[in-house]
């Protein structure tokens, strides 16, 4: 464990002390498993938020990156863009009592949404 991580744990590769490679990383009740480079999440990976939701998909510079899936714990499943970790773009949403519906968002913020 490195110093001031008391509350962080990972188990993977390290290269010239940084995460690189394939791991899967614990803090503060939050996990990621998946590929790392330079010590950031970077390829394909799963991030576990602390209420349960799991973000699937392309990481870049330790964000989201590109079209991403979103299970959130209720049963609603969001599939949509991401840029540097934000939802942007054109996404859909399937209702744990499944409802279909299509989102527009821009930089974080929900622009339109329309029942399908």
């Amino acid at each position: 464990r490195a110093p001031g991580t008391a509350h962080q744990r990972f188990e993977g590769n390290w290269v010239n002390g940084q995460r690189d490679g394939y791991g899967h990383s614990y803090s503060g009740g939050e996990s990621y498993q998946g590929f790392w480079k330079r010590g950031l999440p970077e390829g394909d990976g799963t991030l576990t938020y602390r209420n349960g939701d799991k973000l699937d998909g392309i990481f870049e510079n330790g964000h989201a990156q590109g079209r991403c899936h979103l299970d959130m714990v209720g049963g609603d499943r969001f599939t949509g863009n991401f840029i540097a970790g934000i939802k942007h773009g054109t996404a859909s949403v399937v209702t744990a009592d499944g409802e279909v519906w299509e989102e527009i968002w821009e930089n974080a913020a929900l622009i339109s949404r329309r029942r399908l």
